[in-house]
């Protein structure tokens, strides 16, 4: 396992079980953003978010709230 791998799965253990979806989804965020770089983590928002054909969102991240 790498030493990034590990940080992560500590991260996840750590913050995981604390109560409450809003603090699970910002655990979801920081975790994509410890896996990518900026550019990539903005790309992957931005497809996640994709327009539907009358031009709205079909989906909407959501960062969350710190614990």
């Amino acid at each position: 396992m790498t030493k990034k791998v590990k940080e992560i799965v500590w991260f996840i253990l750590d913050n995981g079980s604390i109560d409450g979806a809003h603090h699970k989804q910002w655990v979801l965020d920081q975790v994509l953003r410890m896996l990518l770089d900026e550019h990539e983590y903005r790309q992957t928002i931005t497809q996640f978010e994709e327009l539907d054909s009358d031009g709205t969102p079909m989906y909407e991240w959501d960062l969350g709230i710190a614990p």
